[in-house]
């Protein structure tokens, strides 16, 4: 069976696993942020519906976001724009993994910034790495796991990770936040990500004329419906052939691309390398 992207997960409410442990960090009664425990190698696809931030704490992980590749480190922090599917990759580790990842919701941004309900900040639409920071890192990890974490002392070590990304957050102002039709077509566009859809089954899904949808989708991603979901199969393909080492086949299978030159044309133009190159 044809799958678009396998185990995709949406990344907002914490939530433990068989994979990983999380500590909740909550502003105003919600949690907004969440300190996560790998004890095993892991690895997996999020889609992030707002921007967010991961620090690494402990271990390090490899991430795929928006063709760019990052390996990131202790001390090391990453923002991610909003509507951003992510690929990421934990080896396993002797101490394990452990990062702080913060979600710049409407919730936080009220609590942080004083955003109003149904505003929020502006925020970059570019993946950001910033400086190391150790010493906030290595007090993050010192956070009891057991214990529950007053909100001023949250509220001030997000102030601290957000610190370095101050001017990309704050400095446009206040813009709206989020429509319903972003709501509705982010829903739609999981679904063709588990399973194919077609233009117009998307459209009608989102209860708008093709028209519409496409005009609105560009709105929002910066591209196509087409050019984007083939962008992130090919994501796909790749960090699933460097990660896990499948067969060019078993991967072209999954991802739904039926003929190789077609594939190896895509994706030597996408990433300047070869398929080959990331199973030798």
């Amino acid at each position: 069976m044809r799958r678009v992207i396998k185990d995709i997960h949406t990344y907002t409410n914490f939530n433990e696993s068989q994979h990983v442990e999380v500590k909740k960090l909550s502003l105003n009664g919600s949690p907004v942020a969440g300190i996560a425990c790998y004890r095993e190698a892991y690895n997996c696809s999020l889609f992030l519906k707002d921007p967010a931030v991961t620090l690494v704490l402990e271990g390090e992980k490899y991430m795929l976001v928006n063709r760019q590749e990052y390996d990131l480190k202790a001390g090391d922090l990453l923002y991610i724009p909003a509507n951003t599917l992510v690929f990421t990759d934990i080896p396993k580790a002797e101490h394990g993994f452990r990062s702080f990842n913060l979600v710049l919701s409407e919730a936080a941004m009220r609590a942080l910034y004083g955003c109003q309900p149904g505003e929020r900040c502006s925020f970059s639409n570019h993946v950001l790495q910033m400086a190391r920071i150790p010493a906030l890192a290595k007090e993050l990890l010192s956070i009891p796991a057991v214990v529950p974490l007053e909100e001023k002392k949250s509220e001030r070590l997000f102030r601290e990770v957000l610190n370095p990304l101050k001017k990309q957050l704050s400095g446009a102002g206040i813009a709206s936040g989020k429509g319903a039709s972003e709501d509705i077509i982010n829903q739609v566009l999981l679904q063709s990500l588990y399973h194919p859809l077609s233009l117009p089954q998307m459209a009608s899904l989102s209860c708008m004329s093709l028209a519409t949808f496409k005009r609105k989708f560009k709105a929002i991603y910066g591209a196509s419906p087409k050019s984007w979901l083939r962008d992130q199969r090919l994501q796909a393909a790749y960090f699933h052939l460097k990660t896990n080492k499948e067969k060019i086949s078993d991967t072209m299978a999954h991802l739904g691309f039926d003929n190789f030159s077609h594939f190896s044309y895509l994706f030597r133009k996408t990433f300047h390398t070869t398929p080959s190159s990331l199973t030798a």
